[in-house]
């Protein structure tokens, strides 16, 4: 059975008490989350600057998926509504140490998840790395438009889990 190692970096509260006690995750609501542009992003701004930054005639699709107000309102519906667990690939990072371990005054506990577990659509919708790019999701618009026709349910879901995963790289 193939096991992920993740790490996740916490402050000694009786928050971590109980998922420790209990075997749970806490998975925090885009609201709540610690920086306050991680899935925050106007998708319809997004849209239409990727509409803006595309070649003549390789919009229409993007267009298109601009118009479907219901879409998008149940594509920040979603955003709202799902939960967000991060974790590190790393036990020794100052930096998280710092920020997420009460400055250093926390702990670092490692997670063994089986592949079974990260699998499972009905609990968990995407694992993946941090996408530390400038203008993600407006690149990934031009780049995908036409999966927009071709399946939508793809271009919806893949952008739904770079929405949750983009992050603008720090300068």
């Amino acid at each position: 059975m193939e096991k992920f190692i993740f790490f996740k970096y916490r402050q000694v509260n009786d928050h971590l008490l109980d998922s420790l006690l209990n075997g749970t995750l806490f998975f925090s609501l885009r609201e709540n989350l610690n920086d306050p542009f991680d899935c925050n992003v106007d998708i319809r701004k997004s849209i239409q600057n990727a509409i803006d930054k595309s070649a003549d005639g390789k919009a229409e699709n993007l267009k298109e998926f601009l118009s479907k107000d219901e879409v998008l309102d149940r594509f920040r519906n979603n955003v709202n509504e799902l939960g967000v667990c991060a974790f590190s690939l790393q036990l020794e990072n100052t930096l998280m140490w710092s920020h997420y371990a009460d400055n250093h005054r926390g702990v670092c506990i490692m997670y063994e998840f089986p592949m079974e577990f990260l699998n499972n659509g009905e609990i968990i919708f995407g694992v993946d790395s941090a996408k530390y790019e400038e203008n993600a999701l407006i690149n990934w618009l031009i780049k995908n438009n036409d999966l927009y026709k071709e399946n939508h349910f793809e271009f919806i879901t893949s952008l739904l889990e770079l929405f949750l995963i983009a992050k603008f790289p720090a300068s």
